[in-house]
């Protein structure tokens, strides 16, 4: 028998390592992305990345709006604040509700409330009726509801993976989230430069209609179960460590 070459030795060893390397790499974008295998966690995933995106195009069409207004960088400026501070304060009160009512229909409610907010802004800014004062009610509005969404969404990944997952789970919602930030924006800048700023509040309005998908997700009842162990777990540990 005639021995093989050295360049079809050479082609084998490089096949070979292709090969492994091709395996180890889905080894590690399995275990990544293993939350995504629980259907429930799947579904709130993309959901999830869908508003995110209307959220934060929606943000820059606000911003938008309030300078063609007022032409004033300063009143910007209070806009923002008024979006955004009410869910600095009320996010511990949000963690409360989020602890003794049922995460789901929390969602429900607030990505309902942040739909008719941006249904409301896209309708007053497409009949040229918006003001300041409106905007500034709906932007406060805005940030009490995401006072009450944030904390619930963030609970709400335990009861849909368990405990197992829920270190992998929390990181794709970052990963997510960050993506959408992204993404967001620039969609939000060219529907702006192609359609105008109400296209932008009617595209944030539609991506919030996402929230239908959570209503279709059944949360048995060893996962909610093993999702109150882990709370009590977690406050068990508090407990011990203010101990000590």
């Amino acid at each position: 028998m005639s021995r093989p070459s050295a360049r079809s030795r050479i082609d084998s060893t490089r096949t070979s390592g292709f090969a492994l390397a091709a395996t180890r790499l889905g080894v590690s974008l399995s275990r990544t992305f293993r939350s995504l295998g629980t259907r429930n966690y799947r579904m709130y995933w993309l959901g999830q990345a869908v508003s995110t995106m209307g959220m934060w195009a929606g943000e820059v069409a606000l911003s938008w709006l309030v300078l063609s207004v007022s032409n004033s960088p300063a009143v910007l400026g209070l806009s923002v604040t008024i979006r955004f501070l009410p869910s600095i304060f009320l996010s511990p009160f949000g963690g409360v509700i989020a602890d003794r009512f049922p995460k789901r229909p929390v969602l429900l409610l607030t990505e309902s409330c942040q739909l008719l907010a941006a249904l409301s802004l896209a309708v007053l800014t497409s009949t040229g009726t918006v003001t300041l004062s409106l905007i500034f009610v709906l932007a406060a509005l805005r940030g009490v509801v995401d006072a009450l969404d944030m904390p619930a969404r963030q609970a709400f990944v335990v009861e849909l993976v368990g405990t197992r997952d829920v270190g992998n789970a929390v990181a794709l919602n970052s990963l997510q989230f960050n993506l959408a930030r992204i993404v967001g924006p620039a969609l939000g800048a060219a529907l702006i430069g192609t359609l105008g700023i109400a296209a932008c509040f009617y595209f944030n309005a539609a991506t919030y209609l996402v929230v239908l998908g959570l209503s279709l997700i059944h949360i048995s009842e060893p996962t909610r179960l093993l999702s109150i162990s882990y709370a009590v777990f977690c406050l068990k540990k508090k407990k011990n460590t203010k101990n000590t």
